[in-house]
């Protein structure tokens, strides 16, 4: 519930329920009037939510079997926050990392990405957008992701960890003497936010998508060190990665988001 995007409460209770239907009835009973709750308190300029008591049936009748849960709360009015974006820490990241290495090891071996249970780490479970990069040398060796979450935190970072190793195709295939020099990378993205023009863009803070007609692209916020100025950074996204004439992003049909990023890497 503190995610302010509705639509992110009922994603995450789809994926909830996925994963542990052998243990549970529903997520949230209550799914609809929440979601719609959610929504009215964000017009209304609550983007945060405060749990103010929690319990469940079995704390009453004494059987831990089978119960239902109980929560109380409040929506709040928070400082800009990157809405979204999960709060990990180190040790988490850590997780992270070794799940991306596991599943790049896996795939070499068997083909495929081992699937992901149920984690003990609510936050694993949650949606996520991600990015896994893979670098070798301090050169990108392959880059996989979504600017939007496409499913669990813990699965997305073990598909896209497969994906960048296997299916970057301007690389080819990483082998098994590649994975042990490549540095992984996570990022782990807030909600896109369209803005107004460039002037909107912070330099070596926002990450960027553009889009104009069929073509669309996105720089991270990590590849703001390759370039000295803003106007730079944002023709090269044009040209390379969009393919548009490089001055595309001062065209008014061109369509700029930015969002931020978590990101960290292997030692």
């Amino acid at each position: 519930m503190r995610n302010s995007a509705p639509g992110y409460f009922h994603q995450a209770n789809g994926l909830l329920l996925a994963k542990a239907s052998e243990y549970l009835d529903t997520t949230a009973c209550g799914q609809a009037p929440m979601t719609a709750g959610a929504a009215a308190a964000l017009e209304l300029g609550c983007n945060d939510f405060e749990l103010a008591v929690y319990t469940h049936s079995g704390k009453v009748s004494g059987d831990d079997s089978a119960v239902v849960g109980y929560g109380a709360g409040f929506f709040t009015e928070a400082s800009p926050k990157p809405a979204g974006a999960l709060e990990l820490t180190g040790d988490m990241k850590k997780e992270l990392l070794a799940l991306a290495r596991r599943s790049i090891g896996a795939c070499l071996k068997t083909g495929k990405v081992p699937a992901q249970p149920l984690s003990p780490r609510p936050e694993f479970n949650q949606p996520a957008a991600v990015f896994v990069t893979l670098n070798i040398g301090g050169r990108l060796r392959g880059c996989i992701g979504s600017l939007e979450p496409r499913g669990a935190l813990a699965d997305m970072v073990a598909s896209y960890a497969g994906a960048a190793a296997f299916e970057d195709p301007r690389f080819p295939p990483v082998t098994e003497a590649d994975l042990k020099k490549v540095t992984i990378e996570i990022s782990v993205l807030s909600p896109l936010v369209r803005v107004g023009g460039a002037a909107e863009i912070k330099e070596g803070v926002h990450g960027v998508y553009l889009t104009s007609g069929r073509r669309s692209g996105t720089y991270l916020p990590q590849v703001w060190e390759h370039f000295g100025k803003k106007e730079d950074f944002l023709s090269s996204l044009c040209a390379e990665k969009a393919g548009l004439p490089p001055g595309a992003w001062k065209e008014k049909s061109t369509v700029l988001y930015t969002y931020t990023v978590d990101h960290f890497e292997e030692n």
